[in-house]
């Protein structure tokens, strides 16, 4: 129930930001890395400081880097399920700066694997100076993307009265999404010992799954309706936007740092398997070739199956 509320509100909050953005000067390319990419990752926000709160490291962590490695896959998968309405490869019909996106989350996410590996002992108010480290960088990545990518446009008149009405109704389903995801993380962990399998692996696959399917929605009808860079924006950005929640994930870890107590090894995989897709996605928005086929997608798909596969055989409680 939880995960139907998070997909309803989820896509009513994208469908009333998109309607918002129309009456100010916000860009398509900047409305899907920004705005859409803050809304739709609402619930990796709540699901990451409630695990927290709950004493459950792992699924904060790791729904984090599960989210991200789900949204890059997902833009493979879009490419392919959606070959008649895209004509091409998607690659081909995307901006460069989506490239900038990417890099600074693999960036920090460099900065986490290290952290995780050293283990450093430096800690104010119970937070890892890693956590204070990666949140200064992503500000000032946001800020840095936020001026490559911002590109005015002049936004419809008159709509003054329907912009109050819509930021009513965008609160009350952001309100929706907070309820919803608390309960969502609530049953996370009861779910994970009921099925024998580690809380890493259920973070990083299921959560990670259905806190991701308001970025599906999004990207979908923005596909559908041939926003290309919004929709993939929305999932790049929410890959960046995630990783600010590395931080909040250690503040809301009351008693000690968080990198102290999760799952050293699976963080790590999901960690790297995230780094390695991204990695491949940009050499493909990067490619200037003029190939007609999808094998770009084909094998951003099959990085992401075969990371599932690693992170079970690595999880199962045997």
């Amino acid at each position: 129930m939880s995960s139907l509320v998070v997909v309803y509100a989820g896509r009513q909050l994208a469908r009333y930001g998109d309607k918002i953005s129309e009456g100010t000067t916000i860009s398509k390319i900047w409305m899907g890395t920004f705005l859409l990419a803050t809304i739709t990752s609402m619930p990796e926000l709540v699901v990451t400081a409630t695990s927290s709160l709950i004493k459950s490291p792992n699924i904060a962590v790791s729904d984090v880097f599960g989210s991200n490695f789900l949204d890059i896959a997902i833009i493979g998968i879009l490419d392919l399920a959606f070959y008649k309405v895209i004509r091409g490869p998607i690659f081909r019909k995307l901006g460069k700066e989506h490239i900038i996106t990417l890099v600074a989350a693999i960036f920090l996410s460099i900065i986490y694997l290290f952290g995780i590996y050293l283990k450093p002992s430096g800690t104010f108010l119970n937070i890892s100076y890693v956590s204070f480290i990666i949140l200064l960088l992503w500000f000032y990545f946001q800020e840095q993307i936020f001026k490559a990518q911002r590109r005015g446009h002049v936004g419809k008149t008159g709509m003054q009265n329907d912009l109050k009405k819509m930021t009513i109704w965008f609160i009350m389903y952001s309100i929706l999404i907070l309820i919803s995801g608390i309960f969502l993380s609530l049953s996370a962990k009861t779910l994970s010992r009921a099925y024998g399998i580690s809380d890493s692996f259920f973070g990083g696959v299921v959560v990670s799954a259905i806190t991701s399917l308001p970025e599906i929605v999004v990207s979908v009808e923005a596909i559908v309706v041939i926003s290309f860079d919004m929709a993939v924006g929305n999932l790049i950005g929410s890959a960046l936007f995630n990783m600010g929640l590395l931080f909040i994930a250690d503040a809301f870890y009351i008693k000690d740092t968080i990198i102290r107590h999760i799952d050293e090894k699976s963080i790590m995989i999901l960690s790297s398997l995230f780094i390695l897709i991204s990695a491949y996605t940009i050499l493909s928005i990067a490619d200037e070739s003029k190939k007609k086929y999808k094998l770009n997608s084909i094998v951003i798909v099959t990085i992401y199956i075969l990371g599932l596969l690693i992170l079970y055989e690595n999880s199962v409680r045997l």
